[in-house]
């Protein structure tokens, strides 16, 4: 959905996935810990989450709608940038921001 592309990782003694983007690295870990457990269902906008800076709001979040993603969506917001959290499958959240609101 984000169009990040999987890269290999080590042969770790815990599950994880590594992505890349563009020349930067995202990896991710599972950990059990009941404090960091993800809450599958709608997004939210506050606890563990990832966040990534994207091209376009307007884009982003018209690409989001129809794929038929929930997200939250803040375009002004106590931050300078408009954001769009949204949930992987895990529950994991990710806020989507970019430099302006277009």
């Amino acid at each position: 959905m984000l169009g990040l592309e999987e890269i290999a990782r080590p042969a770790f003694d815990f599950d994880g996935a590594w992505f890349r983007a563009g020349p930067q690295q995202i990896h991710l870990i599972v950990t059990p810990a009941a404090d960091a457990a993800p809450r599958p269902g709608s997004p939210e906008t506050r606890g563990h989450h990832l966040a990534l800076r994207v091209r376009s709001y307007r884009d982003t979040l018209d690409h989001l709608r129809a794929l038929g993603v929930p997200s939250i969506d803040r375009p002004r917001n106590k931050t300078p940038w408009p954001q769009i959290y949204i949930s992987d499958p895990d529950g994991n959240v990710v806020e989507l921001s970019a430099d302006v609101l277009d």
